[in-house]
């Protein structure tokens, strides 16, 4: 197990170093998956384009987040570094 672990590290880190302009755009990606993204969507959603979906996406996001919960304590897994 622990050379899956080593090879998930080796991997990651030349990810890491393979190109230093795309940093700009994975931030992007990951601010999509916080949850300030989300205080911001939702309501506009909700406010700007469909209430009805808006509470779907909000109840969806709910849902999702309790999965996610839920395997991460199913599995604790550490990460590699």
């Amino acid at each position: 197990m622990d050379a899956i672990y080593q090879l998930g590290i080796r991997f990651i880190q030349a990810l890491q170093t393979f190109s230093p302009a795309l940093d700009d755009l994975m931030n992007g990606f990951t601010f999509l998956g916080r949850i300030e993204f989300y205080l911001v969507l939702i309501p506009f959603i909700y406010w700007a384009v469909d209430r009805r979906i808006g509470v779907r996406a909000l109840l969806i996001l709910i849902y999702t987040d309790f999965i996610a919960s839920s395997f991460k304590l199913l599995f604790h897994e550490p990460r590699p570094y």
